[in-house]
């Protein structure tokens, strides 16, 4: 006989022992069932069933149906139907020793009152009885309203019981699961609040416990309108003075969203939105990489949605991990990143890492250095470090589902803008949802995130919502949703009007004001006043209400500007661990700070500015200057990712030495980051802050060291003009200070500076004093960076000859050691001797030691992983392989240098890559890709040195004659001779035989012009002893000749021919040997 199993926790469920669904037409035959199983082996008249159910028809009908329906279930249950239904005259019954009910069984367990039987019964509690059948029968509604609460109470009265079981055995981690689901049915119990707040504190979570307290505030107040115990309040105070324990690692229960911010009632009008969301963690869920702005003005409700979003995620067993930006710290490069990463509490032991290679495990402590041991090494490759976290986000979401919010990006650095970019481009596959918040008033003025955001959605990465405003309906839906229960509705009937018309729709201003009239500050809405001044006056009215401690509190939290702990805040306020408990505790209940993981920070950033420009100037730098030494206390020694803050507290404080000190330690933490611009930004703030400070040799040091470090920052970054006027700015400082190594220093940037704006004169005499005074106090990295700048110079002013020989002083001279020190510059200069020599013995023809030199550079490069010198090292290399004809291998080197380019902040060498890359394909056969390149680096050729532009422009025009496109060809062409400098013969050179090519080509081609342009780029290239181009000139002419039908043809190009295969160039060599058979 088989056995009919019912499951009516939670739904309806019938299903035969052998595993067959029992598929019932109509939800009153399921009713039926159900009814008749509550118990099982009780009788009913059929009267009875008939009116239960069928009661609003005629008595014959009804008993008709009740046929209907017990024929339709007899059908069902087949050959057992006999077996399991019984009919006995006027009376129906369900046979019990042929089904099983799961509400018997739950029943059962929970009479019984052991732990392993509490247990059992909780688990087969899956929800009220027969959730969502609904029958339109009031007989049977009433039934099953008592039934449901009546084994409601049950599943409390079993989850209460094995609470204090899990309890009293010390079962505190299932006691937590015990407790979360007894909240789930009844969120009032303050009690078992208290009682989950002591578990996670028992636990080591404290950031749990206090976020319970929040979830505790919310709920009571949205629903009976009160506060919490003053036991409630109290444990929370003793909680918060707990010191958090850094080594606990929080399940996903820990991060659970607040429950106010993720309440459905407060979402009203975002339906169309939320729908968007859902579909978007859908489609990451089931493996596809997906990516969504919210953008909106401040106060519409993007981190409501974002958190809804994270709280769907979580609902659904996915991980989310939440990094803010703030506005005071756009220049820490990977703030957000490190925020989010760090909310996941990663620990080197945690599964999802050990899937990482130590190499990529030793990249991600440059942003988390808790997450590998100190004897891995990492590199200074920026890419790497993007591909390191690109890895750990596919780790992060193997096991589930992973969704990154990062918010506020409109404060977002640089840098993590770039990473942002790169984890969305090479995420393949991966279960990754990644959404950012922006405000859109902001974005106008931010041009990097703008353009970042805005190539991600031209490139079908990313998905934009725009929110705008809520209308009338939704702005008085949100009215009553918000205003707490009990209250009487006919007043906020009435205030309605008035919040529609003040806030113009705007979420933020609605909550804001109704809490304010709730808490018995406000009284008529100031709609006549316009938007900022209304949330002003709003919030103001709200901190008034607070109590001393807890308004002394909000604006040193104001000061500190960002999420905070509460050592820091309590310190910085000067009061007792006791009574700033107290104070946080009135905040959390008045939801202007909420719990941020262990931390605590601002419900909405208005509340923030508003307590902040409320202080007076003196008040204010006062607490500044607590904070600031606040913060120095709570961090001891690990000051460098704090440096920032540090900096500026005290710039607002006006402790100006400190100031300085802490802006260039920023500075250098984010130059080891290659975060140049905001190396640059912070380092310009030192600047301004040491005007402040009392003069003296001590000072005029730091003002020259400053400006050298304003160099290294700028030099990647191709801001040559500012760099030279910061150079400029140090030179008398220097003097002043009759200080050899430091007037060393400027001189040889100023050799570098000189160079790169083209005063190559300039830059010799600059080079030539400078390691004149190096050699004098004996200062080898002094030496070794200024050989390495006048040898650059010299290449660029034509002496190839003598750069090669300058050059050849560091190749020969540095150890294997020293070549792999960075001696104080941006980049390795005994790399880029090696790789420079190989690009200049190339342009002599000197082809096989330039590759031979040239290929040891880039091999220590690439061991170094420092991006700037490898980018170089590749570049370097592409133009030994252009120069050769091996264009497959520039192709290599210059894939390779784009990788890099994509990953870091090197706007001069991306342009350069990409040309050269553009020519290489063009010379490849790819002209289509190749022009592409071509015509997108010419339009940011402004951004490399005059030197290197008219040879870009030049290699367009080459690209533009294999096309076919001579008029283009000639354009760019006469483009280029504009822009060749007149002291650099070695590019007129070059140019010469540019006008020469295009002069040759097209129909009306000018053989006579084009002739002379060649002659006169050969005798030039003569002189400068470039061979190569004069093999070029002399494969021109006899082309030129042999078309003319000239009889010269057949010398030219066999000198041609001889000049290619004394300099091994194959490539050519064939092409000059095709064409003197041709003549």
């Amino acid at each position: 006989m088989a056995k009919l199993n019912l499951a009516l926790l939670g739904g309806f469920q019938a299903r035969l022992e052998a595993g067959a669904a029992l598929v019932l037409p109509t939800r009153k035959s399921q009713a039926l069932l159900a009814y008749l199983a509550l118990p099982s082996g009780q009788s009913h008249p059929r009267d009875k069933l008939a009116a239960l159910l069928w009661g609003g028809i005629r008595e014959e009908s009804a008993r008709a149906s009740l046929r209907q329906a017990l024929f339709s279930l007899r059908r069902a249950l087949g050959e057992d139907a006999s077996a399991v239904l019984r009919q006995e005259g006027d009376l129906v019954a369900l046979n019990p020793v042929a089904v099983e009910v799961d509400v018997a069984n739950f029943e059962s367990a929970v009479a019984l009152e052991t732990t392993e039987s509490l247990v059992r019964a909780v688990d087969l509690y899956c929800g009220d009885l027969l959730a969502g059948l609904g029958v339109d029968e009031t007989p049977f509604e009433e039934w099953l309203i008592g039934e449901r609460e009546r084994l409601r109470e049950l599943a409390l009265e079993a989850l209460a019981k094995l609470l204090a079981s899990q309890r009293r055995a010390g079962a505190t981690a299932a006691a937590v699961g015990t407790a979360l689901r007894l909240l789930t049915l009844d969120p009032l119990q303050e009690a078992v609040h208290r009682t989950l707040m002591r578990l996670y504190a028992d636990l080591g979570r404290r950031g749990a416990a206090l976020r319970q307290y929040q979830q505790c505030v919310t709920v009571l107040q949205r629903e009976l309108g009160t506060a919490p115990e003053a036991e409630t309040k109290q444990l929370y105070q003793e909680i918060l003075q707990r010191r958090p324990s850094v080594a606990i690692v929080e399940t996903m229960e820990d991060v659970r969203i607040d429950e106010a911010s993720a309440s459905p009632g407060m979402l009203v009008g975002r339906d169309a939105e939320l729908g968007t969301l859902r579909a978007l963690l859908d489609e990451a869920t089931a493996g596809s990489v997906r990516m969504v702005a919210l953008v909106g003005d401040a106060g519409i409700g993007k981190s409501r949605l974002a958190n809804a979003l994270t709280a769907a995620a979580r609902a659904r067993r996915a991980r989310a991990i939440v990094g803010r930006c703030y506005e005071n710290e756009r220049m820490l490069p990977f703030a957000p990143w490190i925020d989010a990463f760090r909310s996941a509490r990663l620990t080197p032991d945690d599964a999802d890492l050990r899937v990482l290679e130590p190499v990529w495990r030793a990249e991600l402590a440059r942003l988390l250095p808790e997450l590998a041991p100190p004897d891995l090494l990492h590199s200074d490759d920026r890419t790497r470090l993007f591909e390191a976290v690109s890895r750990l986000v596919e780790a992060l979401a193997v096991r589930r589902p992973l969704v990154i919010l990062l918010e506020d990006v409109h404060w977002a650095d640089d840098a993590s803008m770039g990473l942002l970019g790169y984890v969305r481009r090479h995420l393949h596959g991966a279960r990754v949802l990644i959404a950012v918040t922006a405000r859109a008033e902001e974005l106008a003025e931010t041009a990097v995130v703008r353009q970042a955001l805005e190539d991600l959605q031209d490139q079908q990465r990313l998905v934009k919502l725009a929110l705008a405003p809520l209308d009338r309906k939704d702005t008085l839906a949100l009215v009553h949703a918000t205003a707490r229960t009990g209250s009487d509705p006919s007043t906020w009937e009435r205030l309605g009007e008035d919040i529609w018309t003040a806030s113009e729709g705007n979420p933020f201003m609605v909550v804001e004001t109704i809490r304010a009239l709730e808490q018995g500050a406000g009284g008529a809405v100031p709609h006549p006043l316009p938007l900022p001044e209304k949330v002003r006056h709003v919030i103001s009215r709200r901190v008034e209400r607070l109590g001393h401690h807890a308004r002394e509190l909000t604006v040193v939290a104001a000061v500190i500007g960002r999420a905070f702990d509460f050592p820091v805040l309590q310190q910085a306020a000067g009061l007792g661990e006791a009574d700033a408990a107290a104070a946080v505790e009135e905040l959390v209940r008045r939801r202007v700070l909420h719990g941020v993981g262990e931390r605590f920070d601002f419900t909405h950033d208005r509340i923030r500015e508003v307590a902040y420009d409320a202080l007076l100037m003196p008040r204010r730098r006062l607490l500044h200057r607590r904070v600031a030494e606040a913060i120095e206390a709570f961090v001891g020694v690990d000051r460098d990712p704090h440096a920032l803050a540090l900096a500026r507290h005290y710039r607002e404080a006006g402790v100006w030495d400190k100031a300085v000190a802490s802006f260039r330690q920023a500075g250098a933490y984010a130059m080891a980051r290659a975060g140049y611009r905001e190396a640059v930004a912070c380092l310009e703030l030192a600047l301004e802050a040491l005007g402040h400070v009392a003069g003296g040799r001590e000072t005029t040091e730091i003002a020259v060291d400053v400006r050298l470090e304003l160099r290294t920052a700028l030099y990647p970054l191709g801001e040559f003009g500012r760099t030279l006027a910061y150079l400029r700015e140090a030179q008398p400082l220097a003097e002043q200070l009759h200080d050899d190594r430091r007037l060393g220093r400027v001189s040889a940037y100023l050799c570098v500076a000189l160079r790169r704006l083209g005063d190559f004169e300039g830059a010799i005499e600059a080079g030539e004093r400078t390691l004149s005074r190096a050699a004098a106090i004996d200062d080898l990295p002094l030496q070794v960076a200024t050989t390495l700048y006048l040898a650059q110079a010299l290449w660029f002013s034509g002496a190839g000859h003598r750069a090669v020989e300058v050059f050849r002083r560091n190749v020969t001279a540095l150890t294997s050691d020293q070549l792999r020190q960075r001696f104080g510059t941006p980049g390795y200069p005994g790399v880029f001797s090696m790789t420079d020599m190989a690009t200049v013995l190339a342009e002599r023809g000197e082809l096989d030691e330039a590759k031979s030199i040239g290929a040891q550079g880039l091999a220590v490069a690439e061991e170094l992983a420092h991006p700037f010198t490898t980018i170089a090292a590749c570049l370097a290399m592409a133009s030994v392989s252009i120069a050769a004809g091996e264009f497959a291998e520039a192709i290599t080197r210059l894939e390779r240098a784009r990788s890099l380019c994509d990953g870091g902040d090197f706007p001069v060498q991306r342009v350069s890559m990409l040309a050269r890359l553009g020519y290489a394909y063009v010379r490849s056969g790819r002209l289509v890709d190749g022009l592409a390149l071509l015509e997108g680096a010419a339009e940011h050729v402004d951004r490399i040195d005059g030197f290197w532009r008219p040879t870009l422009l030049g290699w367009l025009s080459e690209g533009y004659l294999l096309a076919g496109r001579v008029e283009d060809a000639a354009q760019v062409a006469d483009r280029a001779q504009t822009l060749t400098p007149g002291n650099a013969p070695n590019v007129r050179a070059s140019m010469l035989r540019l006008g020469a090519e295009v002069a040759s080509h097209g129909a009306q081609a000018d053989v006579e012009r084009a002739a002379g342009l060649y002659r006169e780029a050969a005798v030039l290239a003569d002189a400068l002893d470039l061979r190569l181009l004069r093999a070029h000139c002399h494969l021109g002419l006899g082309r030129l000749y042999r078309s003319a039908g000239d009889p010269g043809g057949r010398a030219e190009l066999s000198a041609a021919v001889d000049a290619f295969r004394s300099m091994g160039v194959a490539y050519w060599l064939s092409i000059a040997q095709s064409e003197l058979l041709s003549a």
